[in-house]
This record gives structure tokens, C-alpha cells and sequence, in this order.
């Protein structure tokens, strides 16, 4: 039986929603209080933002930490 999908935080999301709202790297990493390359880590996939980091991430893009987010496809099942 199969409950939901489960979620990951996506790379991809967070660099297509950040050159949207028109925020660049730079400026996000001093929002965040994070270095450069950290930022461009979490773009890139090598490490995932913690979750006060990808709450305040969602506030400077103006986006929901959902929006972070991508299913991926893969149902959970029941745990009984």
C-alpha cells in the first residue's frame, strides 16, 4: 500500500527559483550567512542546506521550502 511520495531537496529547483527571483549567488550566501561556495554546493548537489538553512532560503526567494523540493518517484509504503 502506498502512502505518498517521498521528497528530496533539488538542486535544480533551487537555481532555476533563485535566477527568478533574481538573486545571485553572492547575494544569497550573504542572506544566508553561508560562503560562496557553499551556496554553489547546494546548486551543484555535492551537499544539501540544513533546514533552518532551507527555510531562510525559501524567505529571500520568496518561495515556499516546498518549492526546494522534488518527488522522486518512488512510493513509500506502509509501515505497520
Amino acid at each position: 500500500m502506498s502512502l505518498a511520495m517521498p521528497s528530496h531537496f533539488s538542486p535544480t529547483n533551487l537555481r532555476a527559483l533563485r535566477e527568478e527571483a533574481g538573486v545571485t549567488r553572492e547575494r544569497l550566501a550573504v542572506e544566508l550567512d553561508r560562503s560562496y561556495p557553499s551556496v554553489a554546493g547546494y546548486e551543484r548537489g555535492t551537499t544539501a542546506p540544513p533546514t533552518q538553512v532551507l527555510e531562510q532560503i525559501a524567505t529571500v526567494l520568496g518561495v515556499s521550502p516546498g518549492d526546494l523540493f522534488v518527488d522522486d518517484g518512488q512510493p513509500m509504503e506502509a509501515v505497520l
